[in-house]
């Protein structure tokens, strides 16, 4: 989870620098080469936006659906690298049927995406692997998924060999910039390719990190390199109006300049602000931390606003070769709206968005944590799987619209007569989990009982037809004596417990469904499991 939620802030938080250097670079664009650069931005923020959305997501249909919105910037990335090399290099493309032609493929894919259902050419299956830290998409390439592949790396390689011409014939600032930019693709394109390999830690897609750790290469050949040879604009009208809240301090901490953003979220800040210090400037309740300012460390603070409280990105950079002369440039980055979505994000991704229960991975967190807790200090814990019966006669023989509603009047059921003392979590298709703390085997199976009697008489009409379900239930419980047991994972409790509860569901299947069956385990002192 912790994987997770770091992986949606740090993409956010450079898909807001990417719309930062989008708007910037839109106000100075004079050229075809800035424009096919803006596009590349755009692209890399959509594929990346899309991906936030499937780390976020825990559902087969919300994960495709991400990758959706992926494709509609991936495919064109390579594209508009190639056009943004060769404008940049002073060639051309006048022929307008080349220029389609570069986009036949990519196109094609985006629409083969879209489509997939219907022919399978891109991805011949697609599922969702949710036994990890959090569900990943798990693909079978069809035969236009190489195509695509292989005329990416093509035209990639292709604006490469031009960086690589470029900066053998260039001299002073130029060559400096096709380097800058040359190392800055080729770890790209060496992250896709390492990507294709299967190289995807924890099931995690490397190339928006990749596209991400390039973004300050690009910032750096674009201002200080001059990327464009514009001329620059004036200090004043960059300082003063630029979106980013920016300080200056002198060796002291004292103010000696600040723009007009840093007046609208600091109401201390006035003509008459240059020698207050750091901490007259900002409120108290902010928490801002002086000593690691100083030491040049990045910080996250709150400042109260009309409305409520907005959250900023500090970080600090030293200007000056001496003491006498130095200094520090602080900046902050509004990072509430980022927040705000990662918030939002989180709340959806602990949420199934049929049933309104907890999902899956959110609930084998908790699994996890729970035992933890039994481990340290004892104690006892249940643990039930449930089934509905039949279910896929319900969806042959009344539609999947039926189907839901039965899962949804299951799902109240059962939330009614469980209770605020257990956690109800959707495991899989029709299959829902239940996680009793403090719960025994006895309790357990009372339990279980009650809720296959409930679920027995819930009567769900669909079109004027009443539909009947009936539910069976696998047990597990465990016994936990402090401290033990020694040495075992709770990933191996938490994965012993499904086992044995999905064991007693299996039987409870065979034994002609509509009832419940259990498992006990014992991790006294004496057990070793």
């Amino acid at each position: 989870m912790i994987i997770r939620a770091a992986c949606i802030l740090f993409l956010s938080i450079s898909c807001a620098g990417m719309l930062y250097a989008v708007c910037y670079s839109s106000r100075i664009a004079r050229s075809n080469g800035y424009a096919a650069f803006l596009f590349l931005f755009m692209t890399i923020f959509m594929y990346t936006v899309g991906y936030i959305f499937e780390l976020a997501s825990s559902t087969p249909e919300t994960i495709y659906l991400s990758l959706k919105i992926e494709y509609l910037g991936a495919p064109l990335i390579a594209v508009f690298w190639f056009l943004f090399a060769v404008y940049y290099n002073n060639y051309s493309i006048k022929s307008k049927a080349v220029m389609a032609l570069l986009f036949v493929v990519p196109l094609t894919t985006i629409a083969m995406l879209y489509t997939n259902e219907y022919h399978h050419f891109h991805y011949r299956t697609f599922d969702v692997d949710a036994s990890g830290l959090f569900p990943v998409a798990v693909t079978q390439k069809g035969w236009w998924y190489y195509v695509d592949f292989v005329y990416k790396m093509l035209v990639a390689f292709a604006g490469l060999a031009l960086f690589a011409f470029s900066y053998g014939k260039a001299t002073g600032y130029r060559r400096r910039q096709a380097k800058t930019i040359f190392i800055g693709a080729l770890s790209l394109w060496i992250g896709n390719f390492l990507q294709m390999l299967g190289f995807a830690p924890y099931g995690i897609d490397i190339e928006p990190f990749i596209l991400s750790a390039a973004l300050p290469l690009s910032g750096f050949a674009m201002s200080r390199l001059r990327m464009f040879d514009l001329v620059p604009i004036a200090r004043d009208k960059v300082f003063k109006t630029m979106s980013a809240s920016v300080l200056v301090l002198d060796g002291k901490l004292r103010v000696v300049d600040f723009n007009d953003s840093a007046v609208s979220i600091l109401p201390a800040l006035s003509e008459d602000a240059v020698g207050l210090t750091v901490m007259d400037v900002f409120p108290e309740q902010s928490s801002l931390d002086v000593a690691a300012l100083v030491q040049n460390e990045e910080m996250e603070i709150a400042l109260p606003v009309a409305g409520g409280l907005r959250f900023y990105k500090v970080s600090c950079a030293r200007v000056g070769e001496s003491e006498k002369d130095s200094g520090l440039i602080v900046s902050l980055y509004d990072m509430t709206e980022s927040k705000e979505l990662l918030e939002k994000m989180q709340r959806i991704a602990s949420q199934d968005a049929l049933t309104q229960v907890f999902s899956r991975w959110f609930f084998m967190e908790a699994f996890q944590r729970e035992i933890d807790r039994c481990k340290e200090i004892g104690g006892k814990l249940g643990f039930m799987l449930l089934d509905i019966d039949h279910f896929k006669r319900v969806n042959d023989e009344h539609g999947h619209m039926a189907g839901d509603k039965v899962l949804r009047g299951v799902t109240a059921a059962l939330k009614d007569t469980l209770g605020h003392k257990a956690l109800l979590g959707r495991y899989g298709g029709e299959e829902f989990s239940v996680l009793l703390p403090g719960m025994g085997q006895d309790e357990a199976v009372a339990l279980a009982e009650r809720l296959r009697q409930v679920a027995a008489m819930i009567e769900v009409s669909f079109n004027g037809t009443a539909i009947n379900v009936t539910i069976s239930v696998g047990v597990a419980a465990a016994v936990f004596e402090p401290g033990v047991p020694q040495g075992m994972e709770s990933t191996q409790i938490c994965d012993a417990l499904i086992l044995a509860a999905d064991t007693a569901l299996y039987r409870a299947k065979q034994e002609g469904r509509n009832r419940v069956c259990s498992v006990g385990l014992d991790y006294g002192a004496d057990e070793s499991v």
